[in-house]
């Protein structure tokens, strides 16, 4: 096992545990190595120290539960290992510059810090599928899209998913998304028209009557109804990731609009993209009828 596995095998049995109180011992037994390499690999991969980690994610998942739940303050303090509500209250201002009460009655946007992965490649040349298989797997199917706010995110000269990951700023802007309640359908990531330009964002859906709060680097844009084809490759081994996203786009550039009674909305209507452990990786384009 190499060390990206081996901190991966980490971060996932701390996130298995995060309602329990979790030491540098009870993982470095859990991976089988020393607490030191442990701690300095660790470190080295996620960019910040296991027990930061550990503290961050704890007030994340509270922050949801506060959000979604109407368990008391003092019960979700328990459960993430804090023997007070002070104690609980002053590590959650810390993290978020607001305490647990005025976020459950405001629900603010909140950086929240995310489940991290680790990238590693473990594939080998006799292990690769031909691309046909990944495209016969790839299904058709046709969605509706209702009139919606967008509140989304932008960075000069990104014009995809990996770039925008690489901007400043990316991970806490993606964790404020994360955070907003209300929305239509969680983040999504598309290419977005304006003036005739395409620009890559990032951001959240919301019904037309939003009137909360949009948060700071976010711009908010009006979508029309719109009809959108979705192709989509159902859950798939992240090492395969590349032939799936392939094989989606290549089917996506094949399919004639004509051919099935539609024609391309090249309106200012999103080309979105998605991946989702439930469903795997998709791609939807705006159309209309013929």
């Amino acid at each position: 096992m190499d060390w990206k596995e081996c901190v991966q095998k980490m971060i996932d049995y701390i996130e298995s545990n995060l309602k329990e109180n979790i030491t540098l011992t009870d993982v470095s037994l859990h991976v089988g190595y020393s607490q030191f390499y442990c701690s300095k690999a660790f470190s080295r991969e996620v960019g910040i120290c296991m027990k930061n980690y550990i503290r961050l994610r704890k007030m994340t998942e509270a922050a949801l539960e506060l959000r979604d739940t109407k368990k008391r303050i003092l019960d979700i303090a328990f459960e993430y290992g804090y023997n007070s509500q002070e104690a609980f209250t002053r590590s959650f201002t810390e993290t978020f510059d607001v305490n647990p009460g005025a976020y459950r009655r405001l629900l603010v946007p909140l950086p929240l810090f995310l489940h991290r992965h680790i990238n590693h490649q473990h594939i080998k040349g006799d292990d690769l599928i031909m691309n046909e298989k990944f495209i016969q797997n790839v299904s058709i199917t046709f969605v509706r899209k209702p009139a919606r706010k967008m509140l989304v995110w932008h960075v000069e000269g990104a014009t995809n998913y990996h770039e925008l990951c690489d901007a400043k700023d990316a991970e806490k802007v993606w964790g404020l998304l994360e955070s907003m309640s209300g929305t239509l359908d969680g983040v999504i990531a598309a290419w977005l028209n304006k003036n005739g330009e395409s620009r890559y964002v990032w951001g959240v859906e919301m019904p037309t009557n939003y009137d909360g709060v949009i948060p700071e680097g976010l711009e908010c844009v009006d979508a029309p109804e719109c009809d959108y084809v979705k192709f989509c490759h159902p859950p798939y081994a992240e090492e395969v990731h590349e032939p799936v996203t392939e094989a989606v786009w290549n089917v996506s550039e094949a399919w004639s609009p004509e051919a099935n009674g539609w024609k391309w909305n090249d309106s200012d209507n999103p080309v979105y993209e998605d991946d989702r452990i439930s469903e795997g990786y998709m791609v939807l384009k705006p159309i209309k009828k013929v």
